[in-house]
């Protein structure tokens, strides 16, 4: 499968906060954050 740069990008950035972000006091900020990434891509 083709995946633009932008693509591979931007799923190592999620990731990458994903790991940084994902705690039980921050689970809804990383849920905002995540809504914010989809609606950018």
């Amino acid at each position: 499968m083709f995946f633009p740069a932008k693509e591979i990008f931007v799923s190592l950035e999620y990731r990458k906060y994903f790991i940084y972000i994902y705690d039980k006091n921050h689970f809804f900020s990383f849920f905002r954050f995540s809504l914010f990434v989809t609606g950018y891509k």
